[in-house]
């Protein structure tokens, strides 16, 4: 099966990284780049938006998880 690429760019999330105690008092902005490799045919064989990728839900799913998680260090944010 061949997957195309979806790219997510420059979202802002606010929420708690770092190590330092100061860093962990408040939220700061948090820019994400992420890239999704998910299956197009349905949508572009049908031409329905129901068979399409849903943007808002992949972005919802990326601030959910920041939310839940307080990693300490970018490396495990960005391992997740």
């Amino acid at each position: 099966m061949q997957l195309d690429r979806i790219h997510i760019a420059n979202l802002e999330v606010q929420g708690i990284l770092g190590i330092k105690p100061e860093e962990q008092e408040h939220p700061q902005t948090i820019r994400v780049n992420a890239t999704f490799w998910v299956d197009t045919r349905p949508a572009a064989e049908t031409d329905d938006i129901a068979h399409a990728a849903n943007y808002r839900t992949l972005t919802k799913a990326m601030i959910a998880h920041i939310d839940q998680g307080n990693p300490f260090l970018v490396e495990r944010l960005v391992q997740e």
